[in-house]
């Protein structure tokens, strides 16, 4: 399975909301018969790595794509259920 999104607004952040959020979308992956998640990080927030390796997330490759003309670095992160 894949996390495309995770987002909280900043105003929002250390609220819980963001670790609601994730332990929903855990047990629902596992509720599916997933047997790995994967999420992209943008590689200068490492704040959402560390909140994503709290999960026992681990980078496992890095990725870049095109957004126009802009190049946008992100880390894979993965982790087995």
């Amino acid at each position: 399975m894949e996390l495309k999104q995770l987002y909280t607004a900043p105003n929002a952040q250390g609220a819980g909301i963001g670790a609601a959020l994730m332990d929903w979308a855990m047990a629902e992956f596992a509720a599916l018969g997933a047997d790995e998640v994967q999420l992209s990080v943008w590689r200068h927030n490492p704040g959402a790595q560390r909140f994503y390796r709290r999960y026992g997330f681990d980078q496992v490759a890095e990725v870049s794509f095109r957004v126009g003309e802009q190049l946008d670095e992100e880390f894979l992160f993965a982790r087995m259920l």
